[in-house]
């Protein structure tokens, strides 16, 4: 679906799609101008879909807002799914979504199995970066992480050393 121009009408298409479907384990929906409704529907799938394993969510424009839906729907996974990579590259989220994201993960941590978080080229600093480290850290989330990508967002060495520390 890479670069499909898909939009919230046509992620609802394909959310319907998804709540039926029971193999497909990976799904590219980058630059498939997803928003906030999109994000919403998407979310719907993970009530009824055990075999995503690797969703791809970059360069849709995902703001704090969007990412929030996304992350009510991850608090919904269900009990059999298992998520092992979530791509969230080059968007626009900040500090307040990667705080819901880090919240959604500790909500369902023994579904996710997460190894691999790439948000890169987001507007993340030091704050989310803090908050991600604290949240995952305190709840063992990074256990099963063997790779976090956050290259090109907001980042000094303070939230690169709480995020360090964290690991």
């Amino acid at each position: 679906m890479n670069g499909s121009r898909l939009g919230d009408d046509g992620m609802r298409e394909l959310a319907a799609a998804l709540k039926e479907n029971q193999s497909c384990e990976m799904i590219d929906l980058s630059g498939c101008s997803i928003g906030a409704a999109g994000m919403r529907e998407l979310g719907e799938v993970f009530k009824t879909n055990k075999t995503l394993k690797d969703i791809d969510l970059s360069m849709n424009g995902l703001d704090d807002k969007a990412i929030g839906e996304f992350c009510e729907g991850i608090k919904t996974i269900h009990p059999g799914s298992i998520i092992r990579r979530i791509c969230l590259n080059d968007n626009n989220i900040g500090d307040v979504g990667i705080a819901q994201f880090a919240d959604a993960l500790i909500t369902k941590q023994n579904n996710l199995q997460l190894s691999v978080l790439e948000i890169r080229k987001n507007q993340i600093g030091d704050q989310g970066c803090q908050d991600l480290a604290t949240k995952l850290l305190l709840n063992g989330v990074f256990k099963p992480i063997h790779t976090i990508d956050l290259g090109y967002n907001k980042v000094s060495n303070d939230g690169a050393k709480a995020l360090a520390d964290s690991l």
